[in-house]
């Protein structure tokens, strides 16, 4: 169903799958799949660059990035323990202040 105005988050969302997207096409799908498999700095990597996508489109929506909720999440199974909890957040602070 088509709504005039969906929800800035749903869209934050899909800035950061798009960001993926154009990484995967700028290192090809295979590369980047395994890459992102077996390297978890690189997994961790590809993760800053696509939430930092989501989150300069909340800054400019004047929303709030939920740093503490994002590091749990990496820092989890869900990312195959890729960072810690403390490291993660700490750049996910880091990324938050840098935009503008």
């Amino acid at each position: 169903m088509h709504q005039p105005h969906p929800n800035p988050r749903f869209i934050a969302v899909l800035e950061h799958e798009k960001k993926h997207i154009e990484r995967q096409k700028e290192l090809g799908v295979f590369k980047f799949g395994l890459k992102y498999l077996f390297f978890p700095r690189f997994r961790f990597q590809e993760e800053l660059l696509a939430i930092k996508e989501g989150m300069k489109y909340l800054k400019r929506k004047n929303l709030a990035f939920d740093t503490d909720r994002s590091a749990m999440f990496l820092s989890s199974w869900l990312y195959l323990w890729m960072v810690t909890y403390a490291r993660a957040k700490k750049e996910l602070d880091k990324a938050w202040e840098s935009i503008g």
